[in-house]
């Protein structure tokens, strides 16, 4: 391995030693810096993303075509040294749009993001925070991440149980109320001008301004949120986790559909308002009707 801590390439000479656990595929790895990384911590980050392994501690970069946002590094590099307290500083009532991620049965992680919309039309990562919550837990920091970034609107993914979730949310006594909408990914996900590679266009036309001292000098393996969603976006689709970056991608969208609107006014999207009644659906998009008691018998809330 390189100079971020970890040990040789496979195969370099180092023979298997009788008695030893192969950690790793053969031929395994041996640390170089064990007081940082030792064998068991190296293990832990392979299991998580081989292909992240091979990428931090084995000096085996990735090419741009295994990227789908090839170009986010070029807008991190833009805002380095800048912080979220900077990007708002002169600036602290702009626009805000929260996307959320729902984690199910098959993906229990579950990540909030807030996208900032600046006065120049610039997207600012204002915020993102992750969690293994069950589904009050969820629907409780979702509110309370709500309260303390008053979004103009939250987009959440409308998938199965994420419906209920967006119910439940509701349902919270003292819950506000807020500016839910459902947001069905479908064949979007994949889409060039829509879809998370659409969000690569913007990075490379300089639209993003990413406060990227809230992570930039963090060391390596840091398990911060920021950090988290740094790899994230830069390594989609070669990460063991797309939380964030879905996060980000639905808020994106929330983002979009209010940039036309003024500072200010309610903002109307397709129909609803901040306004109007908590979680309408896209008219053009979802009118399946859903059973919340029977989504949500056999939770605990």
């Amino acid at each position: 391995m390189g100079s971020s801590g970890g040990g040789n390439r496979w195969g370099e000479g180092e023979p298997k030693r009788e008695g030893e656990d192969m950690a790793f595929k053969c031929p395994e790895v041996v640390p170089l810096w064990e007081a940082k990384w030792p064998k068991r911590a190296l293990q832990i980050k392979y299991e998580e993303g081989p292909r992240e392994f091979r990428r931090g501690f084995q000096m085996d970069p990735m090419s741009d075509d295994e990227r789908k946002l090839p170009h986010f590094e070029q807008a991190v590099e833009a805002g380095r040294g800048t912080t979220v307290e900077m990007l708002l500083r002169g600036d602290n009532r702009i626009p805000r749009f929260m996307g959320v991620d729902p984690g199910g049965d098959r993906r229990p992680g579950s990540a909030l993001k807030i996208l900032g919309l600046g006065m120049d039309g610039s997207r600012i990562p204002l915020a993102v925070k992750y969690g293994q919550w069950g589904p009050r837990e969820f629907a409780e920091e979702a509110v309370r991440f709500y309260l303390q970034w008053m979004p103009w609107t939250v987009y959440v993914e409308n998938d199965g149980l994420q419906k209920s979730y967006r119910e439940l949310m509701a349902m919270l006594p003292g819950a506000p109320t807020m500016p839910l909408k459902g947001f069905l990914t479908s064949n979007k996900k994949t889409d060039p001008d829509i879809g998370i590679e659409g969000m690569d266009a913007e990075f490379i036309q300089g639209k993003w301004r990413i406060p990227s001292g809230e992570f930039y000098h963090h060391e390596v393996g840091c398990r911060c949120d920021w950090c988290r969603w740094r790899a994230e976006m830069m390594n989609y689709p070669n990460y063991p986790t797309s939380d964030g970056l879905m996060a980000t991608w639905f808020a994106w969208h929330a983002l979009r559909k209010g940039e036309g609107s003024q500072c200010g006014d309610p903002l109307s999207v397709d129909g609803m308002t901040t306004t109007g009644g908590v979680g309408e659906e896209e008219l053009e998009e979802e009118n399946d009707d859903f059973s919340l008691d029977s989504d949500l018998e056999s939770w605990d809330i």
